[in-house]
């Protein structure tokens, strides 16, 4: 009896907390009523441009383009809003081109497609339910459209606005002209594009449809006017494209190797960790150009002053998590007990690897991205890597920590070996087998880590090693109930999993 009345009073002060929060909680403002309102009216003719010999057409992709967005509800007379977008894996499935004029610096067309099931939103349980029976449906009208209809100059436009622009948006299956602001920059450095307005959601039939799936949720009292938020910062503009050619043909012929230097050295500005680069010989039969390609794979060292925002004031840690721009904060020990120094990282999601290398990009001016998995391939057979099979069991043991040999005395289970410490391949670099599996892109609609890890038979190392993600099984003892949202940054049953960073020559 007394375990009841204890849990009726924790039941009750929980309820009570949970009034005086909401009390005390700051009226915040309607987004929506703070931005310009793009009327939607009938959409009008579109033609998709073709690109002229000398224009430059531009792939729109998660790296270089995002759309966010902020809505509101209203809740006993206090304004409360929400944060999400499809930024996030905007490239996956999506397909966006921009086509630019150089020579006259003028932006002619930008369209894209992006996909519905992307959207996320700054809460996982909302995610969930706008995903769901509530707001959209997916399987029916799984993309959204956009193209520019007309880009018309401004002069003297207020807030930086030096253009307005009209397109066609089509959501849900409706199709509207939209016409808002935006400012727009060619310039040999690149494209950047920003716009800010708001769009009523009614318009394009976005109405919530079933009260029961999330209770604290009412059409009644979600407000129409949502404020998205469209950045694209892309270039460079120097090289010129052919009619109808995408910026993944623009890379011409790969310049010949002995003209870059053989290794670099980077370091990390916030935290002053170095880490060495090797020069991966270009192929000019598959047309792979020289890169760079991490000497070993990202340690945490490197990785978790990013994953920890140590380079942002903590009042912006909040923020930064909710937008998808850093990772949540780790639930457990993510080294698994293996140690950090000089380990590799591991147990982190592509996004994750993809938004430290945007991150590490900005922080040291040079380019640095995952591997493709061609790439990966290119780097491991130059290195003596048999790219269809296995290595023996004498080979894996010299240069790889697997399966037979990663249980250290000390440790009662298997573990990841230092970086580095096993025998490189003939390129001089460490780990491509074993260790940590690593990230590599260009695979279609799955997500692929490549080489095999420290949990690896030999039958499933080096060229052989190929795993497709499997969230089922990658996250089946994360933290939750059945059927709740899963962690997009972290796996609890996939401790091999890692990356490791190509840089492309300066």
């Amino acid at each position: 009896m007394k375990r009841i009345r204890l849990a009726i009073l924790i039941i009750f002060l929980m309820i009570l907390a949970g009034v005086a929060a909401y009390v005390f909680m700051p009226n915040a403002r309607d987004p929506g009523q703070q931005e310009v309102h793009a009327v939607a009216e009938p959409p009008v003719l579109a033609e998709v441009i073709k690109a002229a010999a000398s224009d430059k057409v531009i792939e729109l992709d998660g790296k270089n383009a995002a759309i966010t967005f902020t809505a509101a509800k209203s809740l006993g007379g206090k304004v409360l809003t929400v944060t999400g977008g499809w930024s996030g894996r905007f490239s996956s499935r999506g397909k966006g081109v921009a086509v630019v004029d150089p020579l006259t610096r003028e932006l002619r067309q930008m369209r894209g497609e992006i996909e519905i099931a992307s959207l996320w939103s700054e809460h996982d349980l909302l995610t969930k339910n706008l995903l769901g029976c509530g707001f959209f449906d997916v399987k029916e009208h799984p993309t959204a459209t956009f193209i520019t209809t007309r880009i018309d100059p401004v002069n003297g436009g207020s807030g930086g606005t030096t253009h307005r622009v009209q397109g066609n948006f089509q959501l849900n299956g409706i199709e509207k002209s939209l016409t808002a602001p935006a400012r727009i920059e060619v310039t040999p450095g690149g494209l950047r594009v920003e716009a800010r307005f708001a769009i009523n959601r009614r318009d394009f039939g976005v109405l919530y449809r079933d009260n029961h799936a999330f209770p604290l949720l009412d059409d009644g009292n979600i407000l129409p006017w949502v404020a998205l938020n469209i950045t694209v910062e892309a270039g460079e503009l120097n090289s010129q494209a052919t009619p109808g050619v995408t910026a993944n043909s623009l890379k011409g012929k790969p310049a010949p190797t002995g003209e870059l230097p053989k290794t670099c050295h980077d370091v990390i500005p916030l935290s002053q960790v170095g880490f060495d680069m090797i020069l991966v010989p270009y192929d000019p039969a598959s047309g792979i150009g020289p890169f760079y390609l991490g000497r070993t794979e990202v340690t945490w060292d490197e990785f978790m002053p990013w994953v920890m925002c140590k380079d942002i004031p903590e009042e912006q840690h909040a923020e930064q998590r909710a937008l998808k721009q850093r990772p949540s904060a780790p639930y457990a020990t993510v080294d698994r007990g293996f140690g950090f120094a000089n380990r590799p990282a591991i147990g982190m999601s592509r996004l994750a690897a993809e938004l430290y290398c945007e991150w590490l990009s900005k922080q040291t001016g040079h380019k640095y991205r995952l591997p493709t998995e061609k790439e990966w391939l290119h780097a491991f057979e130059l290195g003596g890597g048999d790219t269809h099979g296995a290595p023996s069991e004498e080979e894996a043991n010299a240069s790889a920590a697997w399966l037979g040999n990663s249980k250290p005395p000390s440790l009662k289970w298997n573990a990841t070996a230092p970086a580095g410490s096993k025998a490189p391949n003939k390129l001089g670099i460490f780990d491509m087998i074993g260790n940590a599996s690593e990230w590599v892109t260009d695979t279609g609609e799955d997500r692929v880590v490549r080489g095999g890890d420290f949990l690896s038979p030999v039958a499933a190392l080096g060229g052989a090693g190929r795993e497709v993600q499997d969230d089922e099984v990658w996250n089946a003892n994360y933290p939750g109930l059945p059927g709740d949202p899963k962690s997009i940054w972290w796996f609890t049953d996939a401790p091999g999993v890692g990356f490791r960073l190509l840089r492309e020559p300066d």
